[in-house]
C-alpha cells in the first residue's frame, strides 16, 4: 500500500473515531443544556408568577384585614347584644362589600356564635343574621378551628353547593389584643382571579397551590383538591405527596418545602416523577398566603435534543472538513509548514534588532490599551455612569462589605415615565439628551464616595447606597423626582414642556438582613417595587427589610 493510501486510511479511521466520540459527547452536552435551560426557565417563571399569582388575593386579604380592625367591627364583636353596635357594623359591611371581588362577606362572632352573611345582590339586607354556629356540628368546625389558630388568617378551597362553584375562602381573625373575638371573611370563585393558571399559559406548565400541609388548594390539573382543609388536621388531608410515584420523591419534596417555609425570596427546582412522567418542578413559598406555589413541566416540552439538530449537522461537516484538511496538509503541503516556520524564525531574529526605546514603550502602550478596554467594559458611553456589568460588580462588592461590617445597604431603581413618547416625538438624539440630564439630576443628589450610580439600560438607572438611613434615602429619592419634574428642557429650537416624571422602586436591607440576600435577590425586590410604582407612574415604592 502506498504512503498516500496509508495516510488516507489513517485519516479516515481518525475521522470516524472523532465523529463517534463527538456524537456521544454532543448528545450528552445537548441533553445537559436542554435540562439546565428548562430548569432555569422554570425557576425564572416561578419567581415571576409569585407576584401575579398572589397580588389579587393579597389585595382582597388586605381589604378584609382592614374591616377586621375597624372600630365598628371590634365594638360589635365585644358587645354583640348591642343593637347600636350591630347596626353600625352591618352598615359598614354592606358598604364595604362593593370593593370585594365577589361583593359578599361573612362574620361569625365568638360571644354569641351568630353567623352573618350578605351577597353582592344584597339578598339578605336586613336579614344578615343567618344561623347560630354549633361546635358539635362538623360543618361549623372551620369556625372553631380558626378561632384557635395561631395564624391570624387562613385560606382554604371549598365547593359552594349553592352556586356549584369552587371558591377560595379567606378567614381573618377579629382580634382585640391577644383575644380572638370572631372571624370575618369572604369567598370568591377561583377562576375569577387565577384564570392564567387554570385555563393554560404560555409555557403550558401545570400549577399547584399547596397549603402548609402540602394539601392541594388550587390546581390547573384539577385533581386532588382538598376541600375545606381549614377544618381538618394535617393527617386527615390528602397531600400532594400522594400523587408522587416514589417514596424518595416524596421525601425530597417534603425536605424542599420544609427548607422554603418562611423564605419568600427563594425559588428551588427539582426533578420529580409525577403521573409516570419526569417533570421539572419550580417551587416557591408564598408568604402572604402561607402557601406554596409549584409549577411543573416535562423537560422536553421546553426544549429537546432534536432542537440541536443543526449543531449535529455542523459538527459532522466540521469533522469531514477536518479529515480532508489533515489529508491535504500531510500529503500535499508538507513543505509549506516548514517554510512558514522558517519565516517565523526570521521575523523573531529581526525583532531582536528593535531599538531599546521602542521596546521600553511597549508596557505603557499595553497599559493604556488595557485601561481603554476596562472603561468600555464597565461604563456607559452616553452618561459616563457604570453600565450593567459595572453595577453587578459594585453591587456584589458593596453587599459583601455590608454583610462583613454589619452596615445597611439600599438599592434604588429609577425609570423615566413615558420615555418612548419622547423618543417617538422628538427623536433619539433628544432622548439621549434627556438621559444625560436625568443622569446629572441623580448624580447631583448621590455624591458620597460610597454611592454607586449606574445606567442599567434604556431609561433605567440604579443607585446603591452603603450605610444610609431609610429616612435620608427616601428624601434623596424624592429630591431626584422633584429635580426632574421641575426641569424645563430646551434643546435648540425644540422645547420640551416642564413635567417629565420618573418612578422608583427601592429596598433597604437593615444590617441583620444583609447576609440573607444575594445581589440578584435584592435587585429583584427593587425591580418588583419599580413595577408596582410604574402601575400609576410618578411615584416611589419602598420596602425596608429588618431580618
Amino acid at each position: 500500500m502506498s504512503l498516500k493510501l496509508r495516510i488516507l486510511a489513517g485519516s479516515l479511521i481518525i475521522g470516524l473515531l472523532t465523529l463517534l466520540l463527538s456524537w456521544l459527547a454532543l448528545n450528552r452536552i445537548t441533553d445537559d443544556i436542554a435540562l439546565r435551560w428548562a430548569t432555569e426557565t422554570l425557576e425564572h417563571e416561578t419567581s415571576n408568577e409569585i407576584y401575579r399569582a398572589t397580588r389579587p388575593i393579597v389585595e382582597e386579604l388586605d381589604r378584609i384585614n382592614r374591616l377586621a380592625s375597624s372600630q365598628e367591627i371590634l365594638q360589635w364583636s365585644q358587645d354583640p347584644s348591642s343593637p347600636e353596635t350591630e347596626v353600625a357594623a352591618i352598615r359598614l359591611l354592606n358598604n364595604s362589600a362593593k370593593s370585594l371581588i365577589a361583593g359578599s362577606y361573612f362574620v361569625a362572632l365568638k360571644n354569641n356564635n351568630h353567623y352573618y352573611y350578605n351577597n353582592a345582590d344584597g339578598e339578605f339586607t336586613g336579614q344578615e343574621y343567618r344561623y347560630t354556629l354549633d361546635p358539635k356540628n362538623r360543618l361549623d368546625g372551620w369556625f372553631y378551628t380558626s378561632l384557635n389558630d395561631t395564624h391570624p388568617y387562613n385560606l382554604n378551597v371549598d365547593f359552594d353547593r349553592g352556586i356549584r362553584k369552587l371558591k377560595l375562602w379567606i378567614n381573618v381573625q377579629i382580634r382585640s389584643g391577644d383575644e380572638v373575638l370572631g372571624m370575618i371573611g369572604t369567598g370568591f370563585e377561583i377562576s375569577s382571579v387565577l384564570a392564567p393558571y387554570l385555563e393554560g399559559n404560555q409555557l403550558n406548565y401545570t400549577a399547584f397551590f399547596l397549603d402548609k400541609d402540602a394539601a392541594i388548594q388550587i390546581s390547573s390539573a384539577r385533581v386532588g383538591l382538598e376541600m375545606g382543609s381549614v377544618a381538618k388536621a394535617a393527617d386527615e388531608k390528602t397531600s400532594f405527596y400522594h400523587y408522587l410515584t416514589s417514596e424518595k420523591d416524596q421525601e425530597t419534596l417534603r425536605a424542599v418545602l420544609a427548607n422554603l417555609n418562611g423564605k419568600p425570596n427563594l425559588t428551588t427546582s427539582l426533578m420529580l416523577d409525577w403521573q409516570q412522567t419526569q417533570h421539572i418542578f419550580g417551587v416557591s413559598y408564598l408568604a402572604e398566603l402561607d402557601w406554596f406555589l409549584l409549577l411543573a413541566i416535562p423537560p422536553n416540552q421546553l426544549i429537546s435534543s432534536s432542537d440541536f439538530l443543526p449543531i449535529y449537522q455542523v459538527s459532522i461537516l466540521g469533522v469531514v472538513l477536518l479529515v480532508a484538511a489533515i489529508y491535504l496538509l500531510l500529503v500535499l503541503e508538507v513543505d509549506k509548514p516548514l517554510a512558514r516556520l522558517k519565516e517565523r524564525i526570521e521575523i523573531l531574529r529581526d525583532q531582536k534588532s528593535m531599538p531599546s526605546s521602542a521596546q521600553d514603550n511597549l508596557p505603557s502602550e499595553f497599559k493604556k490599551l488595557s485601561q481603554s478596554l476596562d472603561s468600555f467594559a464597565l461604563y456607559d458611553p452616553l452618561t459616563g455612569l457604570f453600565n450593567k456589568r459595572g453595577l453587578n460588580i459594585h453591587l456584589k462588592r458593596d453587599l459583601e462589605h455590608c454583610a462583613r461590617t454589619k452596615q445597611s445597604i439600599c438599592v434604588i431603581v429609577f425609570d423615566l415615565d413615558h420615555f418612548k413618547r419622547i423618543n417617538d416625538t422628538y427623536g433619539h438624539s433628544i432622548g439621549d439628551k434627556v438621559l444625560k440630564l436625568t443622569a446629572e439630576c441623580i448624580t447631583n443628589r448621590f455624591k458620597r464616595a460610597t454611592d454607586s450610580v449606574a445606567r442599567f439600560g434604556g431609561e433605567e438607572f440604579v443607585v446603591t447606597l452603603v450605610d444610609c438611613e431609610a429616612s435620608l434615602a427616601r428624601n434623596l429619592v424624592e429630591n431626584v423626582r422633584t429635580d426632574i419634574r421641575q426641569q424645563v428642557l430646551e434643546f435648540g429650537s425644540i422645547e420640551i414642556a416642564r413635567g417629565i416624571t420618573i418612578s422608583a422602586g427601592a429596598v433597604l436591607l437593615e444590617p441583620d438582613a444583609v447576609g440573607n440576600y444575594t445581589s440578584q435577590g435584592i435587585f429583584d425586590i427593587a425591580d418588583t417595587l419599580l413595577y408596582e410604582a410604574k402601575a400609576t407612574r410618578d411615584r416611589a415604592c419602598w420596602r425596608v427589610i429588618d431580618v
